[in-house]
């Protein structure tokens, strides 16, 4: 497989793709000079091709935002060629007024990173 578009999404991102039959290709961990990388999914239907990483964890929530390793993620994902990526996340709020389903854009951003680096391309331009 020589997918060109991944998805990065919740826990067990895979197993609605599988209950709906898309085949399942194979799995896969990548090491990367940033560590592994958590598990890739590799699906195939209708002639289209990609990966699909639940960035928390497979079956449950086994890792938080200050946990995560996204460099080693995004670096396994380019370096198996893929050059898109659709991502999301579902963030809270504890403000009532707050519905499900608005459209909030913040004036200010909570980093659960704690503080970590705001780019992988320090001091070398673009990519890598």
């Amino acid at each position: 497989m020589n997918p060109k578009i991944a998805i990065i999404a919740r826990v067990g991102a895979h197993k609605p793709f599988e209950a709906k039959g898309l085949k399942l290709e194979k799995t896969e961990v990548v090491s990367t000079p940033y560590g592994d990388s958590r598990p890739i999914h590799f699906f195939r239907h209708d002639g289209l091709e990609f990966a699909l990483l639940s960035r928390h964890g497979e079956a449950g929530y086994d890792l938080s935002a200050p946990f995560l390793n996204p460099k080693a993620n995004l670096y396994a994902l380019k370096s198996l060629g893929i050059g898109k990526i659709l991502a999301w996340v579902a963030p809270g709020s504890l403000r009532e007024e707050m519905a499900p389903g608005d459209l909030v854009i913040p004036h200010d951003v909570l980093d659960e990173g704690r503080g970590g680096p705001q780019t992988f391309f320090t001091g070398v331009g673009w990519g890598f």
